[in-house]
């Protein structure tokens, strides 16, 4: 289901159709990354929001971080993937949670920034209303 700030029923049809196309062909052109690393492959774009699926390496973790303003939900559909939130623009942190698969977050940078780190390969969906 998607988050509260996702109201418009035509955009939220339109987003949860292009999530579904995706959410099961997740292992198609699977490359698994490097150790630290990760890769981020755009699925779908449009001008109100996009699809990424992004494969996450073990030990991988981009740093403490908002997204200008966009919107995002996140799907892990395989492995684990731990969130910390913190209030936006402090280190002050605000939850940690573990997501498995099938598991969902939502992120607004008016109400937090956040961290992600996986220990071990993992794959997830990250829809971002407005492109990043």
């Amino acid at each position: 289901m998607m988050p509260s700030f996702f109201p418009e029923h035509d955009l939220f049809k339109r987003i949860d159709d292009a999530v579904a196309r995706f959410e099961f062909a997740y292992l198609r052109d699977l490359v698994v990354p490097g150790e630290g690393l990760r890769e981020r492959q755009i699925l779908h774009r449009c001008e109100d929001f996009e699809v990424i699926r992004i494969l996450w390496g073990s030990n991988s973790a981009p740093p403490l971080h908002g997204h200008g303003g966009s919107d995002c939900w996140i799907k892990v559909l395989s492995g684990e993937l731990t969130e910390k939130t913190f209030l936006p623009h402090s280190t002050k942190l605000l939850s940690r949670v573990t997501l498995g698969p099938g598991q969902t977050s939502t992120i607004s940078d008016i109400e937090a920034f956040h961290s992600i780190h996986a220990s071990d390969f993992a794959v997830s969906l990250h829809v971002y209303r407005t492109p990043l």
